[in-house]
């Protein structure tokens, strides 16, 4: 139902809906009692999600999702955190992009931004390999879209040429998307 409405860019509906069943699910999870719940992480990921949709604050309800997902769930983990990161990116928020890109992509020995984003990215030169294109996007939005206005200095531009690369010889979806970012 959430997702009909979201198809149809009526997110106020959607919201009503997720927030419905995010309620449920959690009667559900304090009932069983349980650390971890898939089902109400979900619900309280849509919900997250629904709310960035309108603009609104959703950081604590990513955290809450991200905490009921069991920590050897790589694949839900993995969705939940992307759309955490889109999240921060698009409200600007740097400080909840690395904690959170650090948590998704790993630790890095660079102590500079770029220089991170360089060995991230590196690490996802083989964009071909399931979530690895979407992970490279995630990346190549965040440097377009917080640090757009570094990319003239050559560490960061070091980042935008490898960036174009990888998607100059990987054809893959969401190319447009990482096109889009880069001629902002």
């Amino acid at each position: 139902m959430i997702s009909t409405y979201e198809n149809v860019f009526d997110f106020d509906r959607a919201l009503k809906a997720a927030t419905s069943i995010a309620k449920t699910a959690a009667k559900v999870y304090k009932a069983h009692g349980q650390k971890h719940d898939l089902n109400y992480a979900k619900a309280v990921g849509k919900l997250a999600q629904n709310k960035a949709f309108l603009k609104k604050k959703a950081n604590k309800d990513f955290e809450k999702a991200l905490a009921l997902i069991p920590e050897e769930d790589n694949a839900n983990r993995s969705i939940s955190l992307s759309y955490f990161l889109h999240y921060a990116i698009d409200r600007g928020d740097e400080k909840t992009f690395w904690k959170y890109a650090v948590m998704c992509f790993g630790k890095t020995t660079e102590t500079s931004k770029a220089a991170q984003m360089l060995e991230w990215i590196n690490s996802f030169k083989n964009i071909d390999q399931g979530a690895n294109r979407f992970s490279m996007f995630v990346l190549a939005k965040a440097c377009y879209v917080l640090y757009g206005n570094l990319l003239i200095q050559p560490e960061w531009s070091d980042v935008a040429k490898l960036i174009c690369s990888i998607y100059i010889e990987n054809e893959t979806h969401p190319n447009a998307l990482i096109m889009k970012y880069q001629a902002l």
